[in-house]
């Protein structure tokens, strides 16, 4: 993994670059890639995430907006339990107070880029749940890369 360095501009991220985590379930795996701790990010936090195949992803409402693109695969995206049909190319928009998530009935794994207006550092409840219970996976293999 390429480390930062202090004071180091970063402008390039690889999926190495950042650890990826994935939740207790397995379900779904992430990489916090843009944030104030990676690369000086003052109001964004983004990365990618994967959702494997015939399952659920994780449940979120938030106080700022967010916004997905999906790179590859279909899910389900839920807007306060309204579904809507996602798939490669699709740019999502979620406003703040919306409850969300996206879900994988498909065959294939899916995977997209996510990006919220907030600086990571603001973001003490995310970053209380990730670290009390997510782990660390070898981004070089598993079933994100099928």
């Amino acid at each position: 993994m390429t480390e930062h360095v202090a004071n180091e501009k970063r402008f390039v991220f690889k999926m190495g670059n950042t650890p990826m985590l994935e939740m207790p379930d397995g379900q779904m795996r992430d990489q916090f890639m843009i944030t104030d701790e990676t690369c000086g990010a003052r109001d964004l936090t983004a990365g990618l995430y994967w959702i494997r195949p015939r399952s659920e992803g994780h449940e979120d409402t938030h106080t700022f907006d967010e916004s997905f693109y999906v790179i590859r695969g279909r899910a389900i995206f839920r807007a306060d339990d309204k579904p809507f049909e996602v798939q490669a190319g699709d740019v999502v928009f979620c406003p703040a107070g919306t409850k969300h998530r996206f879900d994988n009935p498909y065959d294939e794994p899916y995977q997209g880029f996510w990006a919220l207006g907030a600086k990571w550092s603001d973001l003490a409840s995310i970053q209380a749940e990730v670290s009390a219970s997510w782990h660390e996976v070898d981004p070089s293999q598993g079933w994100h890369l099928a």
